[in-house]
């Protein structure tokens, strides 16, 4: 689950090339092509980290650049645009590489609490994934009372683990088997636990996923996806889309 960040090693003009192809097609999909704001806001981003600018990468320097803010009154404590905005970019990117970015040679992911992006570079059919990677899926936990919400919650179980099976096929493995199999002593060894939980309003729904590593005893990688909306299908297929997609580039990544 390697991640590179362009200025951490040089590239070359050809490669700096690619990626900003794979910038312009993002931008020319139905996912950005009508979204100024987080056009210019993925643009900058992953210009500063092409250009080794971003050391000086923060809220108050994002708010100024992107978004046009006067700086004898801009205060980020009291104008929340970037986190807003911020949030808003992760959840279009998380659709955009389940959708029509699925092939795409490069893929741009912001970790939270960070403004510094991640420039993946994928191989083709996602042949940088380890194969001996084993990833044992516990259901989703439900933390809202009511038959709404754990039905919902069953629903986004399904739908995710269907998700996965397609975009890992093998590599899946059911909680309940991987326990029955260790009790037997034929497992083959897990590597990685995807777990989670499940807050659903009327308001809409958050997904809180992490990823256990085995053999290392902690947490590699933790994510949150937010719905507004209804608790419906549609909900369910819209956050299981942008988790599955957020768990390929985890495990998809390769250095640059």
């Amino acid at each position: 689950m390697a991640r590179a960040n362009a200025a951490d090693r040089d590239i070359d003009d050809g490669e700096a090339c690619a990626i900003r192809l794979s910038l312009q097609q993002l931008l020319a999909s139905i996912n950005f092509s009508k979204a100024q704001r987080m056009s210019r806001l993925i643009t900058f981003l992953i210009e500063a980290e092409l250009m080794g600018e971003t050391a000086s990468l923060c809220e108050y320097a994002v708010g100024m650049e992107v978004f046009d803010r006067d700086a004898r009154s801009y205060s980020t404590c009291e104008d929340p645009i970037v986190r807003v905005q911020m949030g808003r970019l992760r959840e279009r990117l998380a659709h955009y590489y389940a959708q029509a970015g699925a092939a795409s040679a490069y893929r741009f992911s912001v970790p939270l609490g960070s403004y510094r992006p991640i420039i993946a570079r994928v191989t083709p059919g996602g042949k940088a994934l380890d194969e001996a990677m084993l990833l044992s899926v516990v259901p989703l936990v439900n933390c809202n009372p009511g038959r709404d919400a754990s039905a919902f919650t069953q629903g986004l179980n399904e739908e995710l683990a269907f998700r996965l099976f397609h975009a890992f096929s093998h590599r899946i493995v059911p909680n309940h088997f991987a326990q029955s199999q260790a009790l037997t002593g034929k497992a083959r060894k897990i590597t990685h636990v995807l777990e989670g939980s499940v807050r659903a309003a009327a308001a809409g729904a958050r997904v809180s996923l992490r990823v256990i590593d085995v053999a290392a005893g902690c947490m590699s990688w933790c994510e949150q996806f937010d719905r507004d909306g209804p608790c419906d299908l549609a909900g369910q297929e819209a956050l299981a889309g942008m988790a599955c997609s957020a768990l390929q580039l985890c495990f998809f990544e390769t250095s640059l």
